[in-house]
């Protein structure tokens, strides 16, 4: 039986540590902008910051998409609502 589900641990494994990577540069933004703030960049001009919130905006609707996707993937629906496939 291991060796049907020994992939799936691995691959959960990376999928695990892909989250926990893509979570650790999320957190490394806020130095950035800390940085920013302090005038350690050039000043952005009014378009440039449009960007920045766009694309800032993006990373947080990612995270939403992955959310849901993560919380309907294993669901137990009661036994009435279950398909049997042949």
């Amino acid at each position: 039986m291991n060796r049907f589900f020994g992939r799936e641990t691995e691959v959960k494994k990376y999928s695990m540590l892909h989250v926990r990577l893509v979570y650790e540069c999320a957190h490394k933004l806020k130095d950035v902008m800390a940085q920013f703030y302090q005038g350690a960049f050039l000043p952005f001009d009014r378009g440039d910051r449009i960007v920045l919130a766009e694309l800032v905006d993006s990373v947080a609707d990612a995270t939403q998409s992955s959310a849901c996707a993560i919380s309907f993937g294993r669901i137990d629906f009661p036994l009435q609502f279950k398909i049997y496939r042949a």
